[in-house]
């Protein structure tokens, strides 16, 4: 999850004015605006601010949610047929090969420093099903590879050895997923670097909601409260953990 090309990957921001006018284009297909902007991760003050840069993870659920919400499969084209000339600026293929001056290549030795030192807590890759299991994890928490199908493939297992392997070490592959997403939940909202629907993205929620819910049942706060340190993490070791890997 944390190699170099993923974070930058996942770090990457595209100007917001994207996400105003699909928002916009759904609104006149009868999407509610709220809504999709919610399920999206997408910031109702961005719609305000000509400057505004949203992560291009966002950009990409918001194409989803929309031709989801609105049952229009093309909804992309047709929306892209409403653009006015110059709303946007094309750029040569040249310009685009270029490294981006905007790179934020500090937060991404911060987040792969922070991955690898979990990783090497770890130990060797010899240790226990837990610890390797934690380690995949924390290779790759977005997308499929953070799914216990998944995880059982890089490990050499089928998924019901694998599970066998972790009830003998007194644990499951739900509680060690929870585990991890709460740890990086801490760091990254109360480092304040990663938008908060970024931070959902990283850590492999399908949508920002999933997250907020997690993460009140962790710590008895929202990541907006806690960030404003407007309330402090108070951890719950006794909740249930998650049972939905996604």
């Amino acid at each position: 999850m944390y190699a170099a090309g993923t974070i930058a990957a996942a770090s990457i921001s595209v100007s917001a004015r994207i996400g105003a006018m699909i928002v916009g284009a759904a609104a006149a297909r009868g999407v509610a605006a709220d809504g999709l902007m919610a399920a999206a991760g997408f910031e109702a003050a961005w719609l305000d601010d000509p400057n505004a840069r949203m992560p291009l993870a966002v950009e990409t659920r918001l194409w989803d949610e929309a031709a989801r919400r609105s049952g229009d499969v093309a909804f992309g084209l047709h929306a892209a047929a409403a653009i006015r000339p110059g709303m946007f600026q094309v750029l040569d293929a040249a310009v685009l090969r270029r490294p981006v001056p905007a790179a934020d290549a500090e937060l991404s030795r911060i987040v792969t420093a922070h991955a690898d030192g979990l990783l090497e807590r770890l130990g060797s890759p010899a240790a226990s099903w837990s610890d390797r299991v934690r380690r995949a994890l924390l290779q790759g928490l977005d997308g499929e590879r953070a799914t216990l199908p998944a995880v059982a493939r890089q490990l050499g297992l089928s998924e019901r050895s694998l599970q066998r392997r972790l009830r003998d070490e007194g644990t499951g592959f739900a509680p060690l997923l929870d585990a991890v997403r709460h740890e990086l939940a801490l760091r990254w909202v109360g480092e304040g670097r990663l938008a908060l629907g970024e931070v959902a993205y990283l850590l492999g929620f399908s949508e920002p909601s999933a997250f907020h819910r997690a993460f009140r049942r962790w710590t008895g706060t929202t990541p907006q409260a806690m960030r404003r340190g407007a309330a402090q993490p108070a951890t719950n070791t006794d909740g249930p953990a998650s049972t939905d890997p996604r």
